[in-house]
């Protein structure tokens, strides 16, 4: 059995913060960098630093808590893996939909395109 330290090797933080929506179907919406701030209790530049980090290695459990906290996702958690990612995954392949697309009427689109892009989630010239 996986033990939680396995999770969090899966879900590093720059894979947290993507997975940070709200709603369902098509009233998904992505969750602003100002509200996992917000529900974290962190600051803003924390947050934007912790969201381009490839892993936990140097973030305190602390931190690891709260910005999980504030993207509303739990990489510990069965039932939120099951439901943000395994779910959404199979969705995105029953619908023939490319996973995040609600992202691309953000504003905030290339910045999420060259994360997604640094974790080869989507091609370079995507």
């Amino acid at each position: 059995m996986p033990s939680p330290w396995d999770f969090l090797d899966q879900f590093p933080p720059s894979v947290v913060r993507l997975l940070a929506r709200t709603g369902r179907g098509r009233a998904v919406r992505w969750i602003s960098d100002e509200e996992v701030a917000i529900g974290s209790g962190l600051t803003l530049d924390r947050v934007n630093q912790l969201k381009v980090m490839p892993a936990w290695d140097r973030v305190p459990l602390a931190d690891i808590r709260a910005f999980c906290r504030g993207c509303q996702f739990d990489p510990t958690s069965s039932k939120d893996r099951r439901i943000k990612v395994y779910i959404y995954h199979h969705a995105c392949q029953k619908n023939n939909s490319q996973p995040f697309h609600y992202l691309r009427s953000d504003p905030k689109w290339p910045e999420f395109q060259r994360l997604l892009t640094r974790l080869q989630i989507l091609p370079r010239s995507a």
